[in-house]
């Protein structure tokens, strides 16, 4: 495809952004230093028919924007959880949350009635279907953490863990940063070595699976189709990219178990939003907060450790009405509605009566050559 494209992409996303007021986005601190974030976000492609011209022209229509570099470690999940914390706040995750949401509230209206310009009832099943046509694009500003930034650490761009340490994970996967030499495998989120053990995965073996299991979650999965769920292009920063690393962690190591799936394509751009990592200054700090932003619910909020900011309370980590719109308890709230459910199920119980999406989840976890879960979220239905 051609770069107008990345660009066109990428712009939606940034000025969607650079919309919003100062709610939860990164500053300049007291002492002069310039915070940097990661900004994420997921658009629609909608064909336009174009009569004169060979060439395919999009109307782009932005669905989620999100920043964040931080996420939860183990033990936080596990003492105070209930389904209200979020468990990965790096910008990549929140937009799939993000988009997921979304997608559950335009399902919401054709089950009320009402023409969404994405979803429609399937006349095979009772569940719903993307409407034909639609393709979906991820912009992010940095390239994602994990197996796809290794060529980053070897050229000393971004920190190196280079003790001989070796945390042993289940099923072979790597903590963070450790052996970076070794390409192509599983990795959790990199955070600092010091730091509570996180066991979410990379953002690279996150959206590497989304390939085979769509851009959908266990739970909008329950009520609509997954086809046509598929990132089709991936935005990510001109110059900053080796695209090597991004073939070997996205194509190859499913190409390796022998499944079908989704490839998807590479795009890079030029464009910035202001706020990136400068990588000759290494006086600034990232920001605590990440943002979520869902324009077509209006959808605005600042998170600090994995709730909403201000929300925190010294004796029970959160305070009421201190879930974000995407933690688990919220977006089972938002999809309710839409099942027919047992309720004295818990959430877990619920996900697991899902066969197709975990099939095709274990499908994908088994093409990485393995993966490990986080602690068990669970909360009553």
């Amino acid at each position: 495809m051609n770069p107008s494209l990345a660009d066109r992409i990428s712009n939606s996303v940034i000025s969607k952004f650079h919309e919003l007021n100062k709610k939860g986005k990164p500053v300049i601190r007291s002492n002069g230093v310039k915070e940097w974030t990661v900004l994420s976000g997921i658009v629609s492609l909608i064909p336009i028919p174009t009569p004169n011209s060979e060439a395919l022209d999009y109307f782009i229509d932005t669905l989620a924007v999100t920043t964040g570099v931080k996420s939860t470690s183990n033990d936080t999940i596990t003492k105070y959880s209930n389904g209200r914390l979020l468990h990965d706040c790096h910008a990549e995750v929140l937009a799939l949350r993000a988009f997921n949401r979304f997608i559950i509230d335009e399902t919401l209206k054709v089950q009320s009635g009402e023409i969404s310009e994405y979803i429609a009832k399937c006349l095979e099943t009772p569940k719903f279907k993307l409407k034909r046509d639609i393709t979906f694009a991820m912009y992010i500003s940095e390239i994602p953490c994990g197996d796809s930034s290794l060529s980053l650490l070897a050229n000393g761009e971004q920190e190196t863990w280079n003790d001989d340490t070796i945390t042993y994970l289940p099923n072979g996967v790597l903590r963070g940063r450790e052996h970076y030499g070794l390409k192509g495998r599983v990795r959790t989120k990199p955070g600092r070595r010091d730091s509570p053990i996180s066991l979410s995965k990379s953002c690279s073996d996150k959206l590497a699976i989304t390939q085979i299991k769509s851009l959908l979650n266990g739970l909008s999965s329950s009520v609509i189709e997954i086809e046509g769920f598929n990132l089709k292009w991936l935005v990510v920063p001109e110059g900053r990219v080796d695209l090597r690393d991004l073939k070997r962690s996205f194509h190859e190591r499913l190409d390796m178990g022998n499944h079908c799936f989704q490839k998807i394509q590479f795009l890079e751009t030029s464009l910035h939003h202001g706020w990136e990592r400068s990588h000759d200054n290494d006086e600034q700090d990232p920001s605590n907060l990440g943002l979520v932003y869902i324009p077509n619910e209006r959808i605005h909020e600042s998170i600090l450790s994995s709730i909403k900011e201000g929300f925190y309370s010294k004796k029970t980590f959160i305070r009421k009405n201190g879930e974000s719109a995407l933690s688990r308890v919220r977006l089972f709230e938002q999809i309710k509605p839409l099942l027919k459910i047992d309720s004295s199920l818990t959430y877990t119980e619920f996900k697991a009566r899902n066969n197709k999406y975990k099939e095709l989840k274990n499908r994908a976890y088994c093409s990485l050559g393995g993966w490990c879960s986080t602690s068990i979220d669970d909360f009553d239905i």
